[in-house]
């Protein structure tokens, strides 16, 4: 199975996501754009990994206040165009507890750098520079992780929920 960690939005931020998806439709991007099930805020991806009941095991214990998230500005990693999330020290300090869980464990993880953000377009074509739109800010709180498996579908990748882990409170 391809698992990730990841934290899902809620529908205020869905909300928030599609209205970005589309304005840049309306500037004429052209691209793979991401179905409102499949937004979220990875914060480890595992990758291909057989034991899921390990990984939610791994995580189960992470202390962490919610924490409040807010959308700002978006950008691209090559052709893949993202919204981002304002600076955030809580948020950071739980992936680096989540991350830590994980490496206790022995579970394997891909840990580039977190840099937080929503996918919202896959091989984007948007010519030099990406146009300029208005990104709306909203804030979102963050209770819980969740497992995601990935799996490649006809029209792209899909990603399926296994099972979320509320924080404990410290």
């Amino acid at each position: 199975m391809r698992l990730f960690l990841a934290f899902l939005p809620d529908e205020n931020m869905v909300k928030a996501l599609k209205i970005v998806q589309d304005r840049l439709k309306e500037k004429g991007m052209k691209g793979r754009y991401s179905q409102e099930w499949n937004l979220h805020l990875t914060a480890a991806f595992i990758g291909e990994y057989p034991d899921d009941e390990a990984v939610l095991e791994a995580v189960s214990e992470i202390e962490s206040e919610p924490l409040t998230i807010r959308l700002e500005g978006y950008g691209c990693f090559g052709s893949t165009v993202w919204a981002g999330v304002a600076k955030n020290e809580e948020l950071l300090e739980c992936v680096r507890k989540i991350r830590r869980a994980l490496a206790a464990a022995g579970i394997p993880f891909d840990n580039k750098p977190f840099k937080p953000h929503f996918t919202l377009v896959r091989g984007a074509h948007f010519g030099e520079k990406l146009p300029g739109i208005m990104v709306p800010a909203p804030t979102m709180t963050i209770r819980e992780v969740t497992l995601m498996r990935s799996d490649r579908g006809k029209s792209g990748m899909n990603y399926t929920a296994i099972g979320s882990i509320p924080f404990i409170d410290p």
